[in-house]
């Protein structure tokens, strides 16, 4: 928005330059010009850049955000335990929208209570065959109740950050 700002000013400016030109005819009126007028062409297709990649990006994470919707996993996105993102089957399993988390301030260790104390996590490291260490614990969710759940981690960058991504699966009737 800054940008179309900008680009509507210095679009004014030559508008008022090329006036003062037409009016006096200076040199230093039309260099004046000349340099308004590739500022203002250089700042145009800067907002043409822009608004593609946002585009873009905006597709992206719309993309992301159904693949997210569709899994029939509960996934939680994390930053040191503080919860970035969670997707639909979690907020079922857990009993609490991403909004509601943020509010309150809570982070993953208050859904784990077994890992509360030691902060310890599947390893995000393939095991033998190649897959994430899967690690069998109970779970809370916002009413207080306890479940069995299998939790695999994945850790990734996002916005040069580390990231840790749970994948969640209720097992409480396997385990009866």
């Amino acid at each position: 928005r800054r940008s179309y700002v900008l680009a509507g000013t210095f679009t004014i400016l030559v508008a008022v330059n090329a006036t003062m030109v037409g009016m006096y005819n200076s040199p230093v009126l039309v260099s004046s010009l000349r340099q308004t007028i590739i500022v203002s062409l250089i700042l145009a297709g800067m907002t043409v850049v822009m608004s593609l990649d946002l585009n873009d990006l905006r597709k992206k994470e719309v993309r992301i955000q159904s693949l997210l919707k569709l899994s029939h996993e509960a996934l939680l996105i994390h930053r040191d335990g503080v919860v970035l993102d969670c997707n639909q089957t979690f907020e079922r399993l857990f009993k609490a929208s991403l909004q509601e988390i943020n509010k309150r301030g809570q982070t993953i260790w208050g859904f784990f209570p077994d890992l509360e104390d030691d902060f310890s996590l599947p390893s995000p490291y393939p095991g033998p065959k190649g897959e994430p260490a899967v690690l069998e614990t109970t779970a809370r969710d916002t009413d207080g109740n306890l479940f069995w759940v299998e939790l695999r981690a994945s850790e990734g960058s996002h916005i040069g950050s580390h990231i840790t991504v749970l994948s969640i699966i209720d097992i409480t009737d396997r385990v009866r």
